[in-house]
């Protein structure tokens, strides 16, 4: 499928760029003869850029699998940031050696 044919509701890859940059799943929001409005921001029809960005966003047809792969490596980092902001100090030993215990046997488990 072309961009092109996109309608209100068609879900679209949404990557961003800047310091920021990275991908998500969309759906559109809105379709006019000229442009796609996604979570507010509007977006070229005919190239999927985003109308007056300098950073490069933009919005793609999803290929195959993409969508589910994107959606895992966002919650892959979205758990990595939750665990990365834990304080470990205040958690009972018994628990931390649990911890310590799953990420030795998904380490080993690595080639």
């Amino acid at each position: 499928m072309k961009l092109s044919e996109l309608n209100t509701g068609d879900v679209v890859i949404l990557s961003f760029g800047g310091w920021r940059g990275g991908r998500s799943v969309e759906k559109i929001d809105r379709a006019t003869p000229t442009q796609f409005i996604v979570r507010g921001e509007k977006y070229r029809r005919e190239t999927g850029r985003k109308c007056g960005d300098a950073y490069s966003s933009s919005i793609s047809v999803p290929k195959e699998g993409e969508i589910e792969s994107i959606r895992r490596a966002n919650r892959t980092a979205k758990l990595a940031q939750k665990i990365a902001s834990v304080d470990w100090r205040g958690i009972q030993l018994e628990k931390l050696e649990q911890v310590a215990a799953i990420l030795e046997a998904t380490t080993e488990a690595k080639p």
